[in-house]
């Protein structure tokens, strides 16, 4: 290879680099003030769903977490909780997983709250117990990314 090709070809590799990096981090930082926004939100939709069904005992916390960032989601606003859980029992989970996503949902229509399906604001993608620890995985429905997001994991389901 003669010393004009090589030097092509190192340029184009900078420049796919340094595309990549500043796609990296342009999207990554529009997610992250995007889920530092939106957060509280569903913090809020959930303290409210969980208290409502009567799922923790008054002294206890709920923790949470971004949690789409596993996925590789660009956008996706989905959150991972877990919390004491007070009387639930495993083979109560679809039942407690409905309720709960009904509270959440009854909340978001309280609060007018923004929503690409104009029927759901929240979904809860998963739902698991551990000893006495309830996790659950909630998603808000707030933009279309999200939504293929909640209709992919379904899919998975089938």
């Amino acid at each position: 290879m003669n010393l004009f090709t090589e030097v092509i070809i190192g340029l184009i590799l900078a420049g796919g680099l340094v595309y990549f990096g500043i796609h990296y981090f342009v999207v990554n930082r529009q997610t992250k003030r995007l889920s530092l926004k939106t957060q509280p939100i569903v913090d809020a939709a959930t303290n409210y769903a969980v208290k409502q069904q009567k799922l923790i005992a008054s002294d206890s916390t709920i923790i949470s977490s971004y949690n789409a960032g596993v996925w590789g989601g660009r956008g996706v606003m989905a959150f991972e909780y877990h919390l004491d859980a007070v009387n639930v029992v495993k083979n109560d989970l679809p039942i407690v997983k409905s309720k709960l996503e009904s509270s959440l949902n009854q909340f978001g229509i309280d609060n007018d709250l923004e929503s690409v399906d104009s029927s759901k604001y929240f979904a809860i993608t998963d739902m698991w117990l551990m000893e006495t620890q309830l996790y659950f995985d909630v998603a808000y429905l707030r933009n279309r990314v999200t939504l293929e997001y909640v209709e992919d994991l379904k899919r998975l389901d089938e």
